[in-house]
This record gives structure tokens, C-alpha cells and sequence, in this order.
């Protein structure tokens, strides 16, 4: 009996004790995650004036309901490698810009995260970031005349988004099933969408 009562106390020891590691591991991950602009800032070599500028556009973003992490992650991908408060400013006044005029903003960050990802040179990522709002202001305009021609769009962001595809490539046979299986367009739709352009 007495030798169960002890594997009992050492199997309780040792949950004991993986819980309070779970518990560290939470309360890391979880300073990890709030992580700040202004921490950010403050650990790089980065100037007090350029860190007010960078402050300022990175709060302007947030104010159009932009998920603040990824901005987060662009802003640390930047800083990281040495990309220069001028080009990260550049960065962001394209963010915000994009924001600004409703454009689908979302994909454009994930260009931008996409070139980090792939450890793109820094004049390559903020190239195609430029690219790709041209292309995305080209498609809104292109759904915008769309639009007056009779096509109803459910989910615009997508449909100005498939658009910027659409103007650089055209459409590619899987262009149709990820449009349907990410939610953004219907068959019908699609179908419609395609004989508006081949009529444009």
C-alpha cells in the first residue's frame, strides 16, 4: 500500500511540475505575442525621428481595421534585415495608401510577408509591392466599370483581387476552383465575371 501511496506522490510531483512548465510556456508565448510597435522600435538602430514617422504611419493603418500583427511582422521582417527606416516607411505609406483608396490591403501585406518569407532582396519586395497596388487600383477601376455594365459582386475584395490576377496573367483553369473553395466567388458568378471581361 505504501509503495502505491509513493508512485501516487511522485506521479502527482511530476504533473506538478509539468503544469508550472506549461504554465512558463504560456506566460513566454504570451510575452512574445505582446510584443509592441514601440518595442520593436526602441531594440533597433533606428532614429527617434524615423521611429515617430514609422509610429505614426503604422497607427494610421490600424485605424482601418488591419490585423495588427502582420503589420507587427512586416515591421520586425524589416528591421531584421537591415531594410533602412526610409524603405520600411515606403513599405507602410504603401499599406496605408492602399487602405486608404479600399483596396483589397490584405493582399498586398501577404506580398509583402511573402517576399520576406522567400528572403527576397529589399528592392525586389517593395517592387512588387508597388506592382501589386498598380494592379489592385487597375482591377478596382476594371470592377468599377463592371459593375455599371450590370456584373453585382457579393465580396468586392475578392473579385478586385482576381481582377489584379486577371490583368497580369488572365485566367488560368485553377483560377475557378480557388475562387470557389476559398468562398469568394460563386459558379455563377465567376461565369458572369468571365463574360463580362470577354465582352469588355
Amino acid at each position: 500500500m505504501c509503495k502505491i501511496v509513493n508512485i501516487l506522490r511522485v506521479y502527482l510531483k511530476n504533473i506538478g511540475v509539468l503544469f508550472l512548465f506549461a504554465l512558463t510556456l504560456f506566460a513566454y508565448a504570451d510575452t512574445c505575442h505582446s510584443r509592441t510597435i514601440d518595442d520593436l522600435l526602441s531594440d533597433s538602430s533606428v532614429t527617434a525621428d524615423d521611429s515617430k514617422r514609422i509610429k505614426g504611419i503604422y497607427d494610421n493603418i490600424l485605424k482601418f481595421e488591419i490585423k495588427e500583427d502582420k503589420i507587427l511582422l512586416i515591421v520586425e521582417n524589416a528591421l531584421n534585415k537591415d531594410m533602412g527606416p526610409k524603405r520600411l516607411l515606403r513599405l507602410l505609406v504603401l499599406i496605408s495608401k492602399s487602405a486608404v483608396e479600399d483596396l483589397p490591403t490584405e493582399a498586398l501585406i501577404n506580398k509583402v510577408l511573402e517576399g520576406f518569407a522567400k528572403s527576397a532582396p529589399t528592392d525586389v519586395i517593395i517592387n512588387e509591392a508597388e506592382s501589386k497596388v498598380l494592379f489592385l487600383k487597375n482591377a478596382k477601376t476594371m470592377l468599377n466599370y463592371l459593375t455599371l455594365k450590370g456584373f453585382e459582386a457579393t465580396k468586392p475584395e475578392m473579385v478586385i483581387n482576381m481582377l489584379s490576377i486577371y490583368s497580369t496573367q488572365g485566367w488560368d483553369p485553377i483560377d475557378l476552383k480557388r475562387a470557389i473553395e476559398t468562398g469568394g466567388l460563386s459558379k455563377k458568378e465567376f461565369h458572369e465575371l468571365s463574360m463580362f471581361l470577354k465582352q469588355k
